[in-house]
């Protein structure tokens, strides 16, 4: 995914390769305080889209044929759980957690748990706990 692409799903920040260790660590903490953290060799790129009415609108509300055990999993794979996480958390063995994954990525049309955990972040944003 790019620069574009990942902001426009929702990143709050996007660096190179390059940055360094404490640029890294200082766009962690800005993001983490509910700021936003561009590479600024970018950030003329992104003005420019901007300029130009160019930048992705937000997407469309989504509306998913999920059953509520079904939005349970998806909320905690984008919370970060791993399968065995999950099961423990919801009582539930792990290849009855595996065939809830198996229905929401086929329900969602996701590829992976990482488009599953970017589209739970959309549906249910995370809340930053005040510092």
């Amino acid at each position: 995914m790019r620069g574009r692409s990942a902001l426009a799903e929702g990143a709050d920040g996007y660096l190179l390769k390059r940055a360094t260790a404490t640029e890294l660590v200082d766009a962690v903490r800005t993001v983490d305080a509910g700021g936003a953290a561009l590479a600024p060799s970018i950030t003329t790129t992104v003005v420019g889209w901007l300029r130009e009415g160019r930048a992705e609108q937000p997407p469309p509300p989504i509306d998913l044929d999920l059953t509520a055990r079904e939005r349970e999993v998806l909320h905690l794979i984008g919370a970060g759980f791993t399968n065995p996480e999950i099961a423990s958390h919801l009582f539930l063995s792990t290849s009855t957690v595996k065939k809830h994954v198996t229905a929401v990525l086929a329900k969602t049309g996701a590829r992976d748990r990482v488009n599953a955990a970017l589209l739970a972040q959309r549906l249910d944003p995370p809340r930053r706990s005040p510092q």
